[in-house]
Order: C-alpha cells, then structure tokens, then sequence
C-alpha cells in the first residue's frame, strides 16, 4: 500500500519524510477499511497539494493497487 500511495502522490520524484511519515501514519490509522476510502485519502492528497502531479480518481488509485497487489501476490506464489 505505501508503495503504491507513494508513487501516487510523487511519481517519478523522491518523496520527502514528512510525506512518507504522512502516508505511514494514515496507513497505520486506516487498516482495516475499506481499500476505496484508502484510495479516496490519496485522491484528496495527490495533485498539487504534494508533489504537483495531476490526481487520479479513488477508482483509478485502486485499479492500480490492485494491480500491483496481483503482481506481487503472483510473484510470490510462483516463487513457494
């Protein structure tokens, strides 16, 4: 989940610590939630309010880390 928020909110750009530390804490405040409110925090995050990038939709965060989650489940059950 950082990974993908992360990535989200600064692609192609070292997130600084105070962002990294504030994905942390909401991740560490939002398990157990449902993954679509996750990913309507990163809509509200991403854009210009952190690293200037254009935000994506709630859904659209999730296709992502859905994606990202089959890749690495797969990867992972193909290596056992």
């Amino acid at each position: 989940m950082e990974s993908v928020m992360l990535s989200a909110i600064c692609p192609g750009i070292a997130p600084s610590q105070e962002i990294i530390q504030e994905v942390r804490d909401f991740i560490d405040l939002s398990t157990g939630k449902l993954t679509i409110l996750q990913m309507e925090w990163l809509a509200e995050k991403g854009g210009p309010g952190w690293c200037g990038e254009k935000s994506l939709s709630a859904a659209e965060y999730k296709k992502i880390y859905l994606k990202e989650l089959m890749v690495c489940g797969l990867g992972a059950f193909a290596s056992s």
